[in-house]
C-alpha cells in the first residue's frame, strides 16, 4: 500500500485480481489496468504501381505500421474488380473491411487530339493556379503546409508528385523551390528513405 502523504484520505494501493492481471483501487472502487491497443489488420489493393496507391504506403511507411502490400495483375483484376467497392482501386481493407477512396486525376480519352489540348489546358492553367496557391501556404507555414510542422498532408503530397509528374509529362515543381524542399524533406525522413529503397520499381 502507498500513501499519497500522510494526510491524504485517498490511499491507492494495487491488488491481483483472480486471473493475475493487476488493478488499481482508488478510495475502495476497483479500476482495471486498461488492456493493450487493439491492433488494426491492414491490407491495401492496388496494381504493381506507385501512382494512386504511393501515398498511402508513404504514411504507412512513417507511421511504422505494418500491412499487407496487394499488387493486383492485370489478369487477376477482372476477377477481383466486382469484390471492390465501385469496381475500382485503391482499396485499403481495415480489420476486413474495405474503404474505397477516389482520387479523380484524369479521366481517359481515345482521341489524341483532344487528349493534348487537355494537357496543354493541364500545364498552363490548372497546375500553376494551384502550385502557385500551395507554394505559398508553404512558404506561410515555414516550410510546411499546415501548423508549420509535419503533417499527413505534407507525406500525402510527396508520395503522389511522382504520378503528378507522370500524368503532366513534366517536372511539375520545378518553378516551385519551397513545394520542392518540402518534398525532399519527406523523402529524406528515415522511414519514407527506407520504404524508397526497398520498394519495387515501377515507371509510374
Amino acid at each position: 500500500m502507498v500513501a499519497l502523504n500522510e494526510n491524504a484520505e485517498q490511499v491507492i494501493e494495487e491488488v491481483p485480481v483472480v486471473e493475475g492481471e493487476p488493478v488499481v483501487q482508488v478510495e475502495g472502487e476497483v479500476l482495471e489496468v486498461p488492456a493493450e491497443p487493439i491492433k488494426n489488420s491492414y491490407t491495401l489493393f492496388y496494381f504493381n504501381v506507385k501512382a494512386l496507391a504511393e501515398p498511402l504506403r508513404y504514411l504507412f511507411a512513417y507511421g511504422a505500421l505494418e500491412y499487407e502490400d496487394v499488387r493486383v495483375t492485370r489478369d487477376e483484376w477482372p476477377a477481383l474488380k466486382p469484390s471492390m467497392p465501385m469496381g475500382q482501386m485503391p482499396v485499403l481493407e481495415v480489420n476486413g473491411k474495405r474503404v474505397h477512396q477516389k482520387i479523380a486525376v484524369v479521366t481517359y480519352e481515345p482521341d489524341d487530339q483532344i487528349k493534348e489540348k487537355k494537357l496543354i489546358t493541364l500545364n498552363n492553367e490548372v497546375i500553376p493556379y494551384y502550385l502557385e496557391k500551395l507554394e505559398q501556404t508553404v512558404k506561410d507555414n515555414e516550410g510546411y503546409f499546415a501548423l508549420k510542422r509535419l503533417t499527413w498532408a505534407d507525406v500525402y503530397f510527396a508520395g503522389i508528385l511522382d504520378y503528378m509528374n507522370y500524368m503532366a509529362k513534366r517536372d511539375i515543381l520545378e518553378s516551385y523551390p519551397s513545394l520542392r524542399e518540402l518534398v525532399d524533406k519527406v523523402n529524406n525522413l528515415e522511414p519514407i528513405k527506407e520504404w524508397i529503397a526497398k520498394r519495387p520499381q515501377t515507371e509510374v
